[in-house]
């Protein structure tokens, strides 16, 4: 599964891949960054937050939810209907 996190204004800044537990050994990562850091001119990917809102269009005193992750982030937004306005930030700056 790729899981792509969003940047405050909304657009994709990078992207990490989510394995299926049959397809690792157990003591093996499960998430992965897309990226390329080790390649010449390679990019990294760094420990983007990953936002499920524009931040300009936050209105001020607006509660927001941080989460860890980015799938865990959108996944608590789909599920919410008494509040689809309600703002998500998942941070990856946690060893996953």
């Amino acid at each position: 599964m790729v899981i792509t996190d969003h940047h405050r204004g909304g657009l994709i800044q990078a992207c990490q891949i989510r394995l299926h537990a049959n397809d690792i050994l157990s003591d093996e990562k499960r998430y992965f960054w897309l990226s390329s850091p080790l390649e010449r001119h390679g990019t990294s990917s760094g420990t983007p937050i990953h936002f499920t809102f524009i931040q300009q269009n936050l209105p001020p005193g607006e509660t927001v939810l941080i989460t860890e992750g980015a799938l865990k982030a959108d996944t608590v937004g789909a599920a919410q209907t008494e509040r689809p306005c309600d703002r998500h930030i998942g941070s990856n700056l946690f060893s996953q």
